[in-house]
């Protein structure tokens, strides 16, 4: 999985002292966004805006996943570098 961050800081909430503040926030939303955007693990990429504290679009979380493929044989998903022996061994009773 590779997770993307870009924050655009030409506006007025980026101005003055509290630039720090305002990056720190940013970056505390595009966490909690790429926690949602990583669920569930079947699911491919996906973007979300994140805005600043004026309200304003000032950038994007984007999550990467990889392809997913079915085992046939346990009718489970796993990722393309496993094999059906090391996924399904995971699950055995």
């Amino acid at each position: 999985m590779k997770i993307s961050i870009e924050i655009n800081c030409d506006n007025a909430a980026f101005e003055g002292d509290l630039l720090a503040m305002e990056i720190a926030s940013i970056c505390a939303q595009a966490a909690r966004k790429a926690v949602v955007l990583g669920r569930p693990p079947g699911s491919q990429s996906r973007r979300e805006p994140l805005r600043d504290s004026n309200g304003n679009a000032c950038g994007y979380v984007l999550v990467n996943r990889p392809e997913v493929e079915r085992c046939d044989e346990c009718a489970g998903t796993r990722w393309p570098m496993e094999s059906h022996e090391e996924y399904c061994s995971l699950y055995e009773e």
